[in-house]
C-alpha cells in the first residue's frame, strides 16, 4: 500500500459551454445558462495527491504553483488553446490539470486529482504510474 502525500490549490477561472457545429438555439437550449457570450466564473479547488517517494514535495507543489499561475483569473475559452475546441467541463479541466501536472512532473508519476467547482460537483482523477 502506498503512502501519500497532498496538497491543495485554489483559482479563479471563466468559461462557457459551446458546441462549435451547432446552432446558437441549439448551445442555449442544451447548455442553458453556462452558454453564453461572455461565460461565467468558478472558484475552483485541486486537491493534488502524489505517492511518497515519486516525487519531491518540493517539486510537486512548485508544479501546482505553475498550473494555477497558468489558470487564475483566466478565461479559458480564449486563453487555453485546448478549449477553444474543447468544451472545459470539471471534467476536461482535470484532464488538462492532469496532462500538466505529468508533462511537469513526468507521466509515471502517480497522482490523484480531485477537483471541485463547488462542494457538490467535482471529478476525481488517479493516474497509475510506477513506483
Amino acid at each position: 500500500m502506498k503512502n501519500w502525500f497532498g496538497f491543495r490549490t485554489e483559482f479563479s477561472c471563466a468559461h462557457f459551454y459551446r458546441q462549435k457545429n451547432w446552432s446558437e438555439q441549439k448551445n442555449r437550449d442544451v447548455f442553458g445558462l453556462c452558454f453564453t457570450e461572455y461565460g461565467h466564473g468558478h472558484d475552483y479547488v485541486l486537491e493534488a495527491e502524489f505517492a511518497e517517494g515519486a516525487i519531491a514535495p518540493e517539486m510537486a507543489q512548485e508544479a501546482l504553483r505553475a498550473l494555477r499561475q497558468k489558470l487564475d483569473h483566466q478565461h479559458l475559452n480564449f486563453v487555453i488553446p485546448e478549449f477553444r475546441e474543447q468544451i472545459p467541463t470539471t471534467e476536461n479541466i482535470l484532464l488538462y490539470c492532469t496532462d500538466r501536472l505529468q508533462q511537469e512532473l513526468g507521466k509515471s508519476t502517480p497522482m490523484r486529482l480531485s477537483l471541485w467547482e463547488h462542494p457538490r460537483l467535482g471529478a476525481r482523477l488517479q493516474t497509475i504510474g510506477k513506483t
